[in-house]
């Protein structure tokens, strides 16, 4: 009975493939983290062109506070995944120096698009919001 040898090949293309399966997943998690919130940002989008949509046919104050929580929540989403931020020491002086780096230029122009779009709502918003603390202050 003849035994064969084993080669020491088959052991390193296991071992590659390995680490192409983890490169593979920790790319498809980024993915999906991305489809993720890019999904997030556009819900945001439309429920505060909705929600801007109803201000101003309604001018509630109710509809004023939806509406600045909507863009509040959509800013701070856009924050986590358009900016990230860098915190450097200087070695001879020990200051601390913040960058903001931008991830995504192409979500951040569309951000300030989306703002422009409904200044007039803010603006709206912003008047509401002034004479119901003009009145709260009366009321005092």
């Amino acid at each position: 009975m003849k035994v064969r040898s084993i080669g020491v090949g088959t052991g390193i293309s296991i071992e590659k493939k390995s680490n192409k399966t983890k490169l593979d997943f920790s790319e498809s998690f980024n993915q999906e983290n991305r489809f993720k919130t890019k999904g997030e940002l556009d819900l945001y989008i439309k429920e505060i062109k909705e929600i801007g949509e109803k201000l101003i046919a309604t001018q509630s104050y109710n509809d004023v506070i939806k509406y600045k929580s909507a863009i509040k929540g959509y800013l701070k989403s856009v924050v986590d995944y358009v900016y990230s931020l860098n915190k450097n020491t200087s070695f001879w002086d020990g200051n601390y120096f913040t960058t903001v780096k931008m991830v995504n230029e192409k979500l951040d122009n569309m951000t300030r698009e989306l703002m422009y779009e409904q200044k007039q709502n803010i603006d709206m918003a912003s008047k509401i919001d002034e004479i119901n603390g003009l009145l709260l202050d009366i009321y005092i």
